[in-house]
């Protein structure tokens, strides 16, 4: 329901729901993660909900996520970090978060998937570099 009524999304933010819903986000069971996690991109569809979910701390739930799911869950996690960085502020955030090691694993994976990889050489985020190589 909350992927297609703004309003709920609307509900679950001003009942403080988010904080609760991070948590699960990296459950040690894998449904529940799975569950967490879609809330958590729902809710981010919302741009009234984007700065929030970066200030409750969604960044590094996600980037866990990223680097510990399963394809299914990293995609997830990708476009949630996707979404979030429309955010000017939320850019910034999602760069500087942990080292630059932890920035160019999330990119590396968001470039695992065909129409993200164009969309970060068409924003000079990656290029090709002779012999096709990728020049991070």
């Amino acid at each position: 329901m909350s992927k297609r009524d703004s309003g709920i999304r609307r509900r679950l933010t001003d009942l403080e729901a988010v904080s609760t819903v991070l948590d699960y986000v990296n459950s040690s069971e894998s449904g529940l993660q799975e569950k967490a996690l879609h809330l958590v991109l729902n809710l981010s569809l919302d741009d009234d909900n984007k700065v929030g979910l970066v200030a409750e701390g969604v960044i590094e739930k996600v980037v866990s996520a990223l680097r510990c799911g399963d394809g299914d869950l990293r995609a997830v996690a990708a476009t949630v970090l996707t979404n979030l960085a429309v955010v000017e502020v939320n850019k910034i955030t999602i760069g500087s978060y942990g080292m630059r090691k932890k920035a160019a694993t999330a990119l590396f994976t968001l470039c695992s998937f065909p129409d993200n990889w164009v969309r970060a050489v068409q924003n000079n985020a990656v290029s090709r570099g002779g012999g096709g190589r990728v020049k991070w």
